[in-house]
């Protein structure tokens, strides 16, 4: 697993290639179990996680990038 982000409660965020998971497999792992577990088909994992945030870093289509910073549920 291709670890791109790991959260304040101990969960790994990932892809099984190195794609950020457009087109590939992701999945979360907890680290106090080493369990992993497959998302579903199309889920973006975070590139990086603060306390209670995901955010997400995507090409635009202008030649820009996309910022979004969403709180976790």
């Amino acid at each position: 697993m291709y670890v791109r982000s790991i959260a304040d409660g101990g969960t790994a965020y990932g892809t099984l290639d190195d794609t950020r998971g457009i087109n590939g497999q992701t999945a979360e792992v907890g680290l106090s179990t080493g369990t992993p577990r497959l998302l579903p088909e199309g889920t973006l994992v975070p590139d990086l996680t603060l306390k209670s945030t995901g955010v997400f870093l995507s090409p635009s289509p202008t030649d820009g990038l996309l910022i979004a910073v969403l709180r976790t549920q």
